[in-house]
């Protein structure tokens, strides 16, 4: 199987070359193909519906009616156990072959099945929102750990491509199509290169040069031109899961080949790595490889990367590309070189790697993912951020519950409604407020009850304990502000209604509140003489205590004072530390990434509250790209979501999101004519009522970043060398022949030389008129005097 090179075919069976379809169509017929998937012309691949779920299905027509694929098939399956565990590799599930045909000269088909992907990297690099300078180091890192897992269980890939590597749409890599079935030395000069690996990429070239040998050189080919790698790492030989030994009983032609080697993956590894950080511009086609093999001791010219790419990584990609295989190095070992310069970031190993394998084999449905990720929010700030978030850590833990109510991101008294709700009370007796019973009084003694009660408050002015000392006003149990205070409840006095009022100790009293029965033996005038000795006690009360309660008050506020300068103090700390370590974020765009493209296919409201929680919190650390590119596009999604919670939480994110952009592009330059307000319009007419006044808090936000981007985007007035307007705005402009408007500019020297010419001209005007009046004159005279005459 693709070591013989391609024969002509019979007639019946030339339908079945153009159409491979139809033998897919014959031996898988419980699978629906959706439509082709490039242009190769080795295997051609379908993108197909088995039992629902989407797959890649290569389809090989046999070049003979007695091939036999049944090597390929054992050595195939051997690859996916061997693989089977690995997370940035997808080899083909099954590989079979077809019926043996009843038409006269067909010769059937073989199939490999693997899962289907809808992006690679070839078409990531070319699609909006372009990959950032941090997300194509997260692509380099998982590269060399896929090329680093497969050598190390003894398997070699053969054809390494920005096409065979699968990119999920949260920034995950899969190496899939593993090539062991393809020939490992071609010619030079050959057709073979285009045949096997010259697909949909056109002329880009990512074999190794040890691969491409001349016709008095191919003899020598069974001999590795590089040692091969063991499970443990080093430079030996494949294990025996090695699959890709040449020659079948229907290849007898095939020209003698070496066995795949490590070097020659790094090789391709380096092509592909090299093409990333140059934004998608191949690295080599077929002719620079030729021709630098046909030159003795050529070295591949390195290629030239982007500006932000550090020397490290520039030298290790050349040294991916050396001529000599030997000199090339490892997957393994130029990954901790790379760790170890700092190349790439060391948050790559110690905790982001191992937080999205989790995110790939634990979580399996959107929900579960954006609860993972509340659920390790702590760590994600601290290791990929810089930051000591234990506030929004606590915040988030509560969100990953099980049972939690939808609306649990929402103002504190909806969120005792849903819990009332939840326990099974009705929302309204929730939302009650205790009502203290009454003693039931009779109408005859309803004036006693009452002077029992007031005399019952004014001896408890008078009698209280003493409160709490001044230190108990701050608590850990805050508001918000790490303030609380306790014993809080108001009191309702006359003069001022200060809360919380101390009696000194002189005037303490243990006075004995008189019962009801005892006033009600009492006379009118008894009663009218105790209520004025009750007022004028409680007079003296409130008049011992204004001096002390000013104390009190005194001391509170300066305790309040210290503790809000103690706080600002340490938020300037912690936030100027945050800008030294990582002003930018550092990697926390890829788990922004991952929750932006997630909440759209939540199930739970809940779930797309927490994310729209999550990314308000990391648009605070985001830069202004990521911000507009990836934060932005995928909050608007769900302004028309179906719940109002989500909705109104959609506006509020938004507004925080937008707030923060300082800088863009001209491509953003119409963000919210365009794009914003057209979005935001449907939030004036919506029926529920927490939406608009979402909308309405929001509004003063969005004014406000409309007018910074209004501002920044405006292009000043033209103007010419010395500050002067155009002929527009009152300068002079002179326009040519062809229509275009030329600005004239004027010295200060022409400007008087000008002004004192027009002045001389002013003179010269003024006595051309003064001569052509004379001469009126004269012939007026003459005209009379002949009258005179006459």
């Amino acid at each position: 199987m693709g070591n013989a090179v391609p024969r002509h075919a019979a007639p019946a069976q030339q339908a079945y070359i153009d159409k491979p379809e139809r033998h897919l169509i014959e031996d898988m017929r419980n699978t629906i193909v959706v439509g082709r998937i490039g242009n190769g012309r080795f295997t051609k691949s379908y993108h197909c519906k088995e039992d629902g779920v989407s797959v890649v299905v290569k389809v090989y027509v046999k070049q003979d009616v007695d091939e036999d694929l049944e090597q390929w098939r054992v050595g195939i399956a051997k690859v996916a156990e061997a693989l089977r565990h690995c997370p940035n590799l997808s080899p083909y599930r099954r590989a079979f072959a077809g019926k043996k045909p009843a038409g006269r000269g067909v010769t059937g088909a073989a199939y490999c099945v693997r899962q289907h992907f809808w992006s690679n990297l070839y078409d990531r690099l070319g699609t909006r929102p372009f990959l950032s300078f941090v997300e194509k180091q997260w692509v380099a890192y998982q590269l060399l750990r896929a090329v680093e897992q497969c050598h190390a269980r003894g398997v070699g890939h053969g054809d390494l491509t920005c096409e065979n590597v699968a990119v999920t749409s949260w920034t995950w890599l899969l190496l899939v199509d593993f090539a062991s079935f393809k020939p490992t030395i071609l010619k030079d000069d050959g057709p073979e290169f285009d045949y096997y690996f010259c697909g949909s990429r056109g002329s880009r070239c990512y074999v190794a040069p040890e691969r491409f040998l001349s016709d008095q050189d191919r003899a020598a080919a069974a001999a590795p031109a590089a040692a091969a790698v063991a499970p443990d790492n080093s430079a030996s030989e494949f294990s025996s899961a090695k699959v890709n030994s040449p020659s079948s009983s229907g290849a007898a032609a095939a020209a003698p080949s070496s066995e795949l080697t490590a070097a020659m993956d790094v090789f391709s590894l380096g092509c592909v790595l090299a093409e990333v950080f140059r934004n998608g511009t191949p690295t080599f086609d077929l002719a620079t490889v030729v021709r630098t093999l046909k030159t003795k001791d050529a070295e591949f010219e390195a290629p030239t990367l982007e500006k932000k790419c550090p020397r490290g990584l520039c030298d290790a990609i050349a040294a991916m590309l050396a001529r000599d295989p030997a000199k090339r190095g490892s997957a393994v070992d130029h990954r901790r070189k790379l760790e170890a310069d700092g190349v790439l970031p060391r948050e790559f190993s110690s905790f982001v790697y191992d937080f999205f394998v989790k995110v790939l084999l634990e979580a399996k449905t959107p929900d579960d993912r954006v609860a993972l990720v509340c659920a390790e929010y702590g760590s994600i700030m601290r290791e990929m951020a810089g930051v000591d978030d234990p506030d929004g850590a606590a915040f988030f833990k509560r969100r990953t519950k099980v049972g939690d109510d939808d609306q649990n991101l929402l103002e504190d008294d909806e969120c005792d409604v849903e819990n009332a709700a939840s326990k099974g009370q009705p929302p309204a007796a929730a939302k009650k407020k205790k009502e203290v019973p009454s003693s039931a009084t009779p109408p005859r003694g309803r004036i006693a009850h009452l002077f029992a009660a007031f005399a019952e408050r004014a001896s408890g002015l008078s009698s209280s304990n003493d409160e709490d000392d001044d230190d108990s006003y701050f608590d850990d149990d805050d508001d918000g502000r790490g303030i609380k205070k306790k014993n809080s409840s108001p009191s309702s006095t006359r003069g001022g209604g200060q809360r919380g009022r101390r009696v000194p100790a002189s005037n303490k009293k243990n006075t004995k509140v008189p019962s009801i029965d005892a006033f009600e033996e009492l006379s009118t005038e008894d009663l009218v003489a105790r209520t004025e000795a009750l007022l004028k006690a409680y007079e003296d009360v409130e008049a011992a205590t204004v001096e002390e309660t000013k104390k009190a008050d005194d001391l509170k506020q300066r305790k309040l004072t210290s503790a809000s300068a103690s706080s600002k103090r340490a938020k300037k700390v912690r936030s100027s530390s945050r800008s030294r370590k990582k002003p930018n974020g550092g990697s926390l765009v890829l788990v922004a990434q991952l929750v932006c493209v997630t909440m759209r296919h939540a199930r739970w409201p809940r779930t797309k509250l927490s994310a729209l929680a999550l990314l308000s919190r990391f648009g605070v650390y985001l830069d202004d790209e990521a911000r507009l590119q990836r934060l932005v596009p995928h909050i608007v999604s769900l302004l028309d979501d179906a719940t109002a919670a989500v909705r109104a939480r959609a506006v509020r994110a938004l507004a925080s999101v937008v707030a923060r952009v300082e800088s863009f592009g001209a491509s953003d330059a119409a963000l919210f004519p365009k794009y914003v307000f057209p979005s935001l319009n449907p939030m004036f007419a919506d029926t529920e009522e927490s939406v608009v006044v979402a909308f309405a808090e929001s509004l003063a936000t969005f004014a406000e970043a409309a007018a910074r981007f209004l501002d920044k985007n405006r292009t000043p007035p033209a103007t010419n060398r010395f500050g002067g307007a155009t002929e527009e705005e009152g300068g002079g402009t002179s326009t040519g022949s062809s229509g275009a408007t030329a600005t004239t500019t004027t010295t200060p020297a022409e400007a008087a030389t000008k002004a004192s010419s027009g002045d001389d001209d002013d003179d010269e005007n003024d006595e051309n008129d003064d001569d052509e009046n004379d001469d009126d004159d004269d012939d007026d005279e003459k005209r009379a005097s002949s009258k005179n005459k006459k």
